[in-house]
């Protein structure tokens, strides 16, 4: 059964900014596709305030094992070739655990709207415990994925649903050393007799709920997840709470309900040109929360108001948000 989330309002300010007139007259053009069906708080989810920037971090915690983070940073904008050989301009975002000297790296390209996975890299080199029995590892794998794999469909909505299919290719090699044998086992895969699986995800947007996590509270898209081998045979179901706000999931909870991961502190910025449509769609939002019971504004002139607008811009230009 989908999980029901149970959306908490916040309370509005009392007054309204002379700005916000302002605001309506020009944010409509950059917004109106969005706005027809987002919910009020949410509507910058799809516009480029949701494209990550180099410099990006998260540090995620495992409720049930604090020790355990996992922290995940855009470090660059590096080109790559897919599995087709297309040269493909990705963002690197490199992911560390605690826990592990586990080397992960997503490859998700650059220039779509929309996070789109071409190739994930895994990189570990040191002892692991295999059914009780500790084995040196060393691995460096590199899978792809053809055709690309879609984490996140933009714009968000509620009641969206969509479908990511990929076959995935893994290329590299693997050594594992047992201790107990004094043997190895080594396997390397490239283009000839790489190892293919599929992939299948299914996501629904459930609705938009506020969620309290370490870094603070949010409100997010809540998303159901559903992980299957083939089409008609899910293997596993989760839930995500993603905020446009942080540009990722803040929460992820099991099909019991439970924990798993949650944001513990981030560190995200925005390039000139989505602040300042930022600043206008959040404004613009606002005047749409309030028109059901504000039947007059006054208009003290469009120069006070074009500064007061400018001011807000400015702020959020002059910002990083970082917790």
């Amino acid at each position: 059964m989908p999980k029901i989330c149970v959306k908490k309002v916040a309370p509005l300010p009392a007054t309204v900014l002379v700005a916000l007139l302002a605001a309506a007259m020009i944010a409509p053009q950059l917004a109106t596709p969005i706005l027809q069906a987002a919910p009020a708080s949410a509507k910058i989810s799809g516009t480029p305030a949701d494209k990550l920037a180099v410099g990006d971090t998260w540090t995620y915690i495992d409720p049930t094992n604090e020790s355990n983070n996992i922290t995940a940073t855009v470090t660059g904008i590096e080109k790559i070739k897919d599995w087709n050989e297309r040269e493909v301009e990705c963002y690197k975002i490199q992911t560390t655990r605690s826990s592990s000297p586990m080397l992960l790296v997503h490859y998700v390209k650059a220039d779509e709207a929309d996070r789109v996975t071409v190739a994930l890299k895994q990189y570990f080199k040191g002892n692991e415990t295999y059914g009780g029995e500790t084995v040196y590892t060393e691995i460096d794998l590199m899978m792809y994925f053809d055709p690309y794999m879609s984490d996140l469909d933009f714009p968000l909505e509620n009641g969206k649903k969509w479908t990511s299919i990929a076959i995935s290719y893994m290329t590299g090699y693997s050594n594992m050393y047992y201790y107990s044998t004094g043997e190895w086992f080594n396997v390397t895969y490239d283009r000839s007799n790489a190892t293919s699986g599929i992939l299948i995800w299914r996501f629904e947007v459930l609705n938009s709920t506020y969620v309290t996590v370490r870094a603070g509270t949010f409100e997010t898209w809540c998303i159901n997840q559903t992980l299957y081998d083939n089409p008609s045979s899910p293997i596993s179901s989760s839930v995500m709470y993603y905020s446009p706000k942080v540009k990722n999931v803040v929460l992820i909870e099991d099909d019991s309900g439970s924990r798993v991961m949650e944001l513990a502190s981030y560190s995200v910025s925005y390039p000139t040109q989505q602040q300042m449509m930022m600043a206008s769609l959040l404004l613009f939002s606002y005047v749409q929360s309030q028109s059901s019971r504000t039947t007059l504004l006054t208009v003290a002139g469009a120069g006070v108001a074009v500064a007061a607008i400018a001011a807000v811009a400015l702020v959020l230009l002059r910002a990083r948000r970082t917790v």
